[in-house]
């Protein structure tokens, strides 16, 4: 199930580091501070041009929290957000040995096409 996939979350506190961590990479935004109650944190996953909603504002006295969206993930100090990490750049050298193979084969292809007049 996909409960089952999920990784426990023991306390408030560990739950703070893993926004942090998952903010810092650009993932989730927040309305605010992760130290104050009552701040909204979603995803940052939207599509250019898709319709996101706002997040509710927190009282004045409540400092925003900067979001930015980075262009290259930070290493993250939680173990999720490495975790993530990793699996990101795992994927991207296999999606480059992919992209270099296809090309190798494109090559080939049209080789094997020019020798049988094609």
């Amino acid at each position: 199930t996909r409960a089952g996939r999920m990784t426990n979350i023991a306390s408030q506190e560990d739950l703070r580091v893993e926004l942090q961590a998952l903010l810092s990479l650009g993932l989730v935004r927040a309305s605010g501070s992760l130290d104050r109650r009552g701040v909204e944190v979603d995803h940052n996953l939207y599509m250019p041009g898709e319709n996101r909603e706002e997040l509710s504002a927190l009282p004045a006295d409540a400092p925003a929290a900067a979001v930015t969206t980075r262009s290259e993930p930070m290493r993250a100090e939680s173990s999720a957000a490495s975790g993530l990490a990793e699996q990101v750049e795992d994927l991207t050298e296999q999606l480059a040995d992919l992209r270099q193979q296809f090309s190798d084969l494109k090559d080939e292809l049209s080789e094997l096409r020019r020798q049988l007049g094609a």
